[in-house]
């Protein structure tokens, strides 16, 4: 299985995929984030992390939901 799909603007490694809602005539995909901000003082500190998501709507992105679509249906059951 390719280990990237191709949109029209990006190239998602999908490693990074933690997971895809799917709602109707939408997908949200969740991307793990590697950044990690934040700070240390004096053996303390507070790191902080959030997670991208990237929304695919029919209407509006038709040739990418379609590649979102037909990589989903190759996934093993």
């Amino acid at each position: 299985m390719n280990h990237f799909i191709k949109f029209q603007s990006i190239v998602i490694n999908t490693i990074r995929i933690t997971k895809i809602d799917m709602d109707c005539n939408k997908y949200c995909i969740h991307l793990t984030n590697n950044n990690i901000n934040g700070f240390f003082l004096f053996s303390s500190g507070s790191i902080a992390s959030r997670d991208e998501k990237i929304d695919i709507c029919k209407d509006k992105d038709p040739y990418d939901y379609k590649v979102l679509t037909d990589w989903i249906n190759k996934l093993p059951q």
